[in-house]
């Protein structure tokens, strides 16, 4: 299918609409919550969500209140149509099921006409959607049957564990039943009303986005700058994986602008989030879209990264094996989590996204973590158990770091390290003794490693431009030897280490500025080259030409159609 005829189906979709919300007043549309999502806002929406995917894995899609197919239209319009593997629609009003389902079903979109709320998810996790675009019906709490209250706050709060308030709209409803019907560490991305934030009715969303899935960035557009034409209601679009949330994790807010380029944008840690009442004020605390670091000459690595050590597990031999390992003890993979090989087993240093999630490896490891209590393990999960119980499972259990946890075969979690860093090594052959890794796949990684974790603006750009990472990983890459091995230590026998707070003291005034400026040119296939001005050695702090290096980094140029 050519682009040309996704074109022509959205110009025909777009008739199509005002046909049919002509057809019926104001009032009878919105009391139906029926507000069609505009292609840009689509689009954009659809290129954040895939950058949070990842770039190859095929998509299996899913619009639970499908309308006449705008947001299919707009992932379309983002991606070639043979990486849509599946994709479903519901949709309650038959004018708009058929008109979806005609328009778009030679796209592969298959649709059911029917609530949403009342149909059954897919039985097979395999099946399950992994990419969810949606924007809910926006219906009030009064234009909603007391019957239909009762039935949809009694499954929402099966998800949730938790009452939930009978002023809440239906759009909280579906996102909550929506749980069912994702893969794990499927992103689902929604447009709803800014509201959700501040009112009592919201703290059921509110929860379920901090105690049930990894939310990763929500923003809220101006008061005044209203997304839809025919609805009065400040609008929102929360970005979040089915992941359970990490320790430590944090949320990206932007305000303001667009999607693409919001006017104002924070980092906030999901502990201050689960702790706030209300929302709203987070965002007005945002920083404006500054420069990365403002008024310092020299900008350090630890002013754009967190620099952590990697998880300790107490008993690697146990906790880690094979993926396939770990299976053929039936193993579920709720309780299993990529995790990253030692170095010697890495040959390059960019580490890929296979489709699931795990390294692109011959042999994929899997970090064992379960939070699940154990008198719930011997009733539910049998095979579980009896790893547990295992005479290696005793000899785990038996560590000083497992012993000393509340669960000891619950791992620690941290905020996924997109870099790495090895810290020991010996530099064999006049080689560099650390290594630098470029992290795409979802793997964490043990305390063999350094992970280094964006933050303030640098979390922003590197979520809105995934591909910029190539200048942090092209920039740690060309780190001279002699400037790492001068910011560590060394011992006998030639052995090189690096602190976490040694390495955060490196210079990195030659990534800020590559980050900083913009393009001097476009290079070829769509990829914008910057001019780096690079200062990778410094002798008592004396920097000189001789010390300036000139490099070309390329960064894949976002689409904006």
């Amino acid at each position: 299918m050519t682009t040309a005829l996704v074109g022509e189906q959205e110009s025909q979709r777009r008739q199509i609409q005002e046909a049919l919300d002509a057809a019926r007043t104001a009032k009878e549309r919105n009391a139906a919550g029926q507000f069609a999502t505009p292609l840009s806002l689509g689009t954009a929406i659809a290129q954040v969500a895939l950058g949070l995917l990842g770039q190859e894995e095929a998509i299996r899609f899913l619009d639970p209140g499908s309308g006449t197919g705008g947001l299919f239209s707009a992932l379309l319009h983002t991606v070639c149509p043979s990486r849509v593997k599946s994709a479903q629609g519901v949709e309650m009003d038959p004018r708009f099921a058929d008109a979806a389902r005609n328009l778009w079903g030679k796209f592969g979109l298959e649709v059911t006409c029917g609530d949403f709320t009342k149909i059954a998810p897919p039985p097979r996790p395999e099946t399950r959607a992994n990419l969810l675009l949606a924007n809910p019906p926006y219906v009030r709490h009064h234009h909603l049957a007391q019957a239909e209250k009762t039935r949809l706050k009694r499954e929402a709060e099966e998800v949730l564990g938790a009452p939930i308030s009978g002023l809440a709209g239906l759009y909280v409803h579906f996102l909550l039943l929506s749980h069912r019907w994702l893969a794990e560490d499927a992103i689902s991305a929604w447009i709803i009303p800014s509201e959700w934030m501040d009112v009592n009715y919201g703290s059921a969303l509110r929860a379920y986005l901090c105690e049930k899935v990894s939310l990763l960035r929500i923003h809220r557009f101006d008061a005044a700058d209203a997304q839809f034409i025919d609805a009065l209601v400040s609008s929102s679009v929360v970005f979040f994986r089915k992941q359970a949330p990490g320790s430590g994790s944090t949320c990206l807010l932007t305000t303001g602008g667009s999607l693409g380029a919001p006017s104002r944008s924070t980092t906030v840690a999901m502990e201050q989030l689960a702790a706030s009442r209300k929302w709203g004020r987070l965002f007005a605390e945002s920083i404006p879209n500054v420069p990365l670091v403002a008024g310092k000459k020299t900008v350090l690595l630890g002013d754009l990264l967190d620099v952590k050590r990697g998880i300790a597990t107490g008993a690697n031999d146990f906790f880690i094996r094979p993926r396939a390992v770990f299976r053929g003890m039936g193993i579920p993979e709720r309780f299993l989590r990529p995790v990253v090989p030692s170095s010697r087993e890495l040959v390059g240093t960019i580490i890929e996204r296979g489709p699931d999630g795990y390294p692109v490896l011959e042999t994929p490891l899997a970090l064992f973590d379960c939070a699940v209590p154990e008198a719930q393990l011997l009733r539910e999960y049998p095979e579980v158990w009896a790893y547990l119980d295992s005479e290696a499972g005793h000899a785990a259990r038996a560590g000083y770091l497992t012993r000393n946890r509340k669960l000891w075969y619950a791992q620690e979690h941290r905020p996924h390290a997109p870099f790495l860093a090895t810290y020991m090594g010996r530099g064999r052959s006049g080689g560099n003794p650390f290594r630098f890794f470029w992290n795409r796949s979802e793997a964490t990684a043990t305390n063999t490693y350094l992970l280094l974790i964006p933050k303030n603006r640098l979390a922003t750009i590197l979520q809105r431009t995934p591909e910029a990472s190539r200048i942090v990983h092209d920039f740690l890459s060309s780190v001279a030897q002699t400037e790492l091995v001068r910011l560590g230590r060394e011992y006998g026998g030639g052995l090189h280490k690096l602190e976490p707070k040694e390495l955060a003291g490196l210079d990195a005034s030659a990534l800020f500025a590559a980050l900083e400026q913009p393009p001097v040119s476009e290079g070829r296939e769509g990829h914008f080259a910057f001019a780096v001005p690079t200062s990778l050695s410094r002798q008592a702090g004396k920097r000189g030409p001789e010390s300036r290096v000139s490099a070309r980094v390329a960064v894949m140029r976002g689409s904006n159609r």
